[in-house]
């Protein structure tokens, strides 16, 4: 079971960017990216849009659930995406490995991030 917040989902080889970025331990000299790089990363490259959901092309690598819960009385609906199991990682991880070794890690500010995802 995957654990978020309150919200639990069946495991069927589902990876959330935290597990996944421990299990693929992308290394950039002693650096260790995380799943907020790694986020980046795949908006960067198309991969995800602005909201963290995959373009259509790559959905066969993500699984989205939703989680809802009610923080100060109001309903909240969260879109979690997840990644499906081995080929998911691989994919994940060459597709990084890929955008590393023609970029530079991206180092950029909020405000930037906002400017630079916002869909086409």
């Amino acid at each position: 079971m995957i654990e978020l917040g309150k919200a639990q989902y069946e495991r069927a080889e589902l990876y959330t960017f935290s597990e996944a970025a421990e299990e693929m331990q992308i290394r950039i000299g002693k650096k260790v990216l995380g799943r907020n790089k790694i986020l980046e990363i795949l908006r960067d490259c198309n991969v995800l849009n602005y909201r963290n959901r995959p373009f259509p092309e790559f959905q066969k690598y993500f699984e989205i659930k939703v989680k809802i819960h009610r923080p100060n009385k109001m309903l909240r609906k969260d879109v979690v995406p997840l990644i499906k199991g081995t080929h998911g990682l691989q994919f994940i991880k060459k597709t990084v490995e890929d955008y590393l070794s023609r970029n530079n890690i991206p180092n950029l500010k909020r405000r930037e991030k906002i400017k630079r995802c916002t869909p086409l």
